[in-house]
């Protein structure tokens, strides 16, 4: 198998767990949980088209620096 190729499988391998997280998330708000949160960094544009897709509302609110200085951004993601 070439490195793209395992490159290519493990971004779709990647992007199906993150729909799956997304999907539990969505099981547990119906079943009574007010919520959840999921988190992907900022640059990860699949895993923010990902739970984007599955309803999943950007916390506006929240700093994307982290205060402990640490500079790899991340976006917050509540699905209700």
């Amino acid at each position: 198998m070439k490195p793209d190729e395992t490159d290519g499988r493990l971004r779709c391998l990647l992007g199906q767990l993150i729909a799956l997280l997304c999907d539990r998330a969505i099981d547990h708000v119906a079943h009574g949980v007010d919520r959840a949160l999921l988190t992907c960094d900022d640059d990860n544009v699949g895993s923010r088209a990902v739970i984007e897709g599955a309803g999943g509302r950007l916390d506006e609110a929240w700093p994307l620096a982290e205060p402990d200085g640490d500079t790899s951004a991340r976006r917050r993601y509540w699905i209700d």
